[in-house]
Order: structure tokens, then sequence, then C-alpha cells
């Protein structure tokens, strides 16, 4: 069994999520957690995940990985699997490969559309600079 940084197998569950079972979920959800960790800029790797009071975030945060973990086990692999194996068009001179529509309309930034919307909306893939007045 994979331990989760952030997420057990029960919290998948309780946030209403339940289309993988826990072996599925236990080979996916590192990769998951690596990719939201990517796109956050380590938020919750600077930042410690418990002790975080603004809750809502810290949900949007669990539920964004439950997506990309479904997304992944849908795909049969990560995004960039998908996005680097299913070309519209290839060119060899000077090398252009344009992902095949499928992939494009599903995945922003390498994350699913889903997960991608949820870190947005709570402030997560904010990359403005600080105040510091």
């Amino acid at each position: 069994m994979t331990a989760s940084m952030y997420l057990s197998f029960e919290d998948y569950l309780k946030l209403g999520y339940d289309a993988v079972d826990s072996n599925a979920f236990d080979e996916s959800v590192r990769k998951a957690e690596r990719m939201i960790n990517r796109a956050t800029r380590d938020f919750y790797v600077i930042h410690n995940i418990e002790e975080d009071t603004f809750v809502l975030r810290v949900q949007a945060f669990k539920r964004a990985i439950c997506e990309q973990v479904d997304f992944i086990n849908a795909g049969g692999g990560t995004s960039y699997d998908m996005a680097n194996s299913n070309f519209s068009s290839v060119s060899i001179g000077r090398l252009s490969l344009t992902p095949g529509d499928k992939v494009s309309n599903r995945v922003v930034a390498g994350l699913c559309r889903e997960a991608y919307t949820i870190l947005a909306h709570y402030g997560l893939l904010y990359r403005g600079v600080t105040s510091t007045w």
C-alpha cells in the first residue's frame, strides 16, 4: 500500500468519489499528488496542510487530487502520457507535434480540466506577487 502525503482512500470516499477501488487509488494517488504539487508550485509542501485554517482551500486541494486520480485511471495514465501518445499531426523537419483534440479538450497545463478549475477557483494557481505592505 502506497502512503499518500495528503489523501487517504477513506478521504477519497468521504469527499464523494468512488470511481476507483483502493488498489487503483494506491497506484495513482502519488502521481496525482506530484502533478497537483507541480501545478500549485508546491503550495502544501511549503505550507503545512494540517495547519491551514482556510478549510475550503484544503478541501479544494484534496478534491483536485481526487479528480486527477479519477482522470489518470479513466485514461490509463497521466495526462502527459495521454498527450504524448495521441497526436493529430506529426512533422519531422524541425519536429512539430500537435496533440489530438481529445487530449487538448480535457487537459489544461498538464492537469485534467476539473482539477485545474478547482485549484484556480481557490487561488492555488495564483502566480502574482504578494504585497509586503
